[in-house]
Formats: structure tokens, C-alpha cells, sequence
């Protein structure tokens, strides 16, 4: 397999993950409630803009980041690089035994 095509695949499984985070609850985060001393727990959130502007909770995505903006970036990225990986290692040119 051709690094283009593995590089399109690629493309195209984060953009299906990022598309699927908008509408289903797929991102992991970590989950408190706006206390003093908030203590965390964690569960599968979505990346959708109205969801994201509830009151009384905090978010914390990827367990790095709150702001929406960082964690979009983690999800076009992270999926990307992970598929990237695994088409390598399956479609690894193999050496000719002579």
C-alpha cells in the first residue's frame, strides 16, 4: 500500500471520527461538577458546540484540555496518527528472502 493512499485513509478515518464526536458521546473526558474541590470522573462526551455550554459542569477532554478548540485538534490528530501506524505495520513491504 502506497504511503498517498495510507495518507488519504488516514484523512479520512479522523475525519470520520471527528464527524462521529459531534453527534455521538465518543471523546473521552473527565466529568465534575462547578465545586470548590471538584473531583473528577470520567466519561465518553461529544465535541458538539451546544452540548458544550452546559452550566454546572466541567469538562476536561482527552483528560488534557477543556477548551473546545484543543480538544477538536486532538481529535483530528489523534485518530489520524493511529491509523497512520496501523496501515504501516499491515501493509509493511516485506523483503525478499533470497
Amino acid at each position: 500500500m502506497r504511503f498517498k493512499h495510507r495518507f488519504f485513509t488516514a484523512g479520512i478515518v479522523a475525519l470520520g471520527y471527528y464527524l462521529a464526536s459531534l453527534f455521538l458521546d465518543i471523546v473521552p473526558c473527565q466529568v465534575s461538577p462547578q465545586v470548590p474541590n471538584p473531583q473528577y470522573v470520567w466519561s465518553l462526551c461529544s465535541l458538539n458546540p451546544d452540548s458544550f455550554v452546559s452550566s454546572g459542569a466541567q469538562k476536561i477532554f482527552f483528560g488534557f484540555t477543556s477548551r473546545l478548540t484543543d480538544a477538536t485538534f486532538i481529535a483530528l490528530i489523534l485518530p489520524f496518527l493511529i491509523a497512520l501506524i496501523v496501515l504501516s505495520l499491515r501493509f509493511r513491504k516485506r523483503k525478499k528472502e533470497e
